[in-house]
C-alpha cells in the first residue's frame, strides 16, 4: 500500500523567530560556498538556448524574474506576484 502523503507542517508564529535564526545561520555558513559555485547570484539559472553558462543562465533567470514582476499581468494572471525565495 502507498504511504500517504505527509501533512503540511503548521509552523507557530512564536517559533518563527527561531527559524529564521537557523535560515540565517545557514546561509552565513555557506554564503561563500555558494558564491564560489554559483557565483554572484544564488540562483541556479534559466537556460533559454541550451549553450550558455552557468554565470549566464543565472542572469537570465534574474531577469526574467524581474520581468515577470514588473509586466502588468493579464487573465488568469492578474493580480499574480513573483515570490523569488532565496537570501
Amino acid at each position: 500500500a502507498a504511504a500517504a502523503a505527509a501533512a503540511p507542517r503548521f509552523v507557530a508564529p512564536s517559533s518563527l523567530s527561531a527559524h529564521t535564526e537557523r535560515v540565517r545561520e545557514h546561509y552565513d555558513e555557506c554564503s561563500e560556498f555558494y558564491e564560489q559555485l554559483w557565483g554572484e547570484h544564488v540562483h541556479h539559472g534559466l537556460w533559454l538556448r541550451g549553450d550558455e553558462t552557468k554565470e549566464r543562465a543565472a542572469e537570465q533567470l534574474t531577469e526574467t524574474v524581474v520581468t515577470l514582476a514588473l509586466r502588468p499581468q493579464r487573465g488568469a494572471l492578474r493580480g499574480a506576484r513573483v515570490l523569488d525565495v532565496g537570501c
